[in-house]
């Protein structure tokens, strides 16, 4: 049983220097994968870019897809900015600007300036004219602080098609961007109990619930 432990923190400690250094050809697949279907997000992530690069197993675009998922659903950032590219270019799925969108934007919330570059070129290239140039401007904006060079140029070709309140606009968005740090994991209904209903008080005006901001 403690060789067994052994082999096992062992085999996730592989998993996190590899999620950190990007070196996912030094992992065993089967090692990997073992891992991966207990739930270990980093090990989700991680199998889901040997399939996509071909690395200790065929290159598999659509097993890519579903090992992103599975650690997207997690809220893995580099998960769901993986999985948002995928849509983008409809690789291992149909093509779907939307949930590329979807994705991408649940990492760019996060920080991740990868998926914030990326999100603003889908944007901007959206087909909705300058509606989303301003959303656009703003994460090619923040990814270009991060100094993604693509980012920055893409954002100042953007910039010679707006005007000057849109860039303002954006602007302003960006400076007041704060990335999610802990994004809300997804909870399953749970069923409510019965409870007695009280009589409401005579006379009472049902107070206005707030506008959300």
């Amino acid at each position: 049983m403690n060789n067994h432990r052994c082999r096992h923190w062992v085999a996730v400690a592989c998993i996190l220097i590899a999620t950190v250094t990007g070196r996912a050809d030094k992992l065993n697949f089967a090692t990997v994968k073992s891992l991966a279907d207990k739930g270990d997000v980093n090990a989700q992530l991680i199998l889901g870019n040997m399939h996509l690069a071909g690395e200790g197993t065929a290159k598999n675009s659509t097993e890519a897809v579903k090992w992103f998922r599975k650690a997207a659903d997690q809220n893995n950032a580099r998960a769901q900015s993986a999985l948002g590219k995928l849509y983008a270019k409809g690789e291992g799925v149909g093509k779907d600007a939307a949930a590329a969108t979807q994705w991408l934007t649940a990492a760019a919330e996060q920080g991740l300036a990868d998926a914030q570059a990326q999100l603003g070129l889908v944007l901007r290239d959206s087909g909705l004219g300058n509606k989303n140039w301003v959303e656009a401007y703003k994460w090619l904006n923040l990814a270009a602080s991060s100094g993604d060079k693509v980012a920055e140029r893409a954002r100042d070709i953007l910039a010679n098609s707006m005007s000057g309140v849109q860039i303002a606009e954006a602007q302003r968005l960006s400076s007041e961007f704060t990335p999610k740090t802990n994004p809300p994991s997804k909870k399953k209904d749970v069923p409510k109990k019965d409870v007695p209903k009280k009589d409401a008080p005579k006379n009472d005006k049902a107070k206005p619930s707030e506008p959300k901001k």
